[in-house]
């Protein structure tokens, strides 16, 4: 799917620019969603752990704290996505 037309699930505020950090996440996010509907928690497991490491290695820690509440709020998560997302979020 082409990204330029891809939604964007992330808001960000208006002195804020989009990068290529927040492209990856959207891409992500686009994914996490699919494999939801999919109920496919392997995958949602490793999308959201993927979400995690790459806010991390980024130091984009703000962001990190938001992916995490906003992926365990979801309707539907996976409890093995949440369980995996926060065993690497603490280590």
């Amino acid at each position: 799917q082409d990204l330029c037309n891809m939604d964007r699930l992330i808001e960000i505020a208006d002195d804020e620019m989009w990068t290529e950090f927040l492209e990856e996440i959207n891409k992500l996010l686009h994914e996490e969603k699919a494999a939801r509907h999919e109920n496919d928690a392997v995958k949602l497991s490793e999308i959201c752990r993927r979400i995690v490491q790459l806010s991390f290695d980024n130091k984009e820690y703000k962001y990190l704290r938001e992916f995490i509440i906003l992926l365990v709020k979801r309707r539907g998560q996976a409890k093995k996505a949440i369980t995996d997302m926060i065993q690497l979020a603490i280590t």
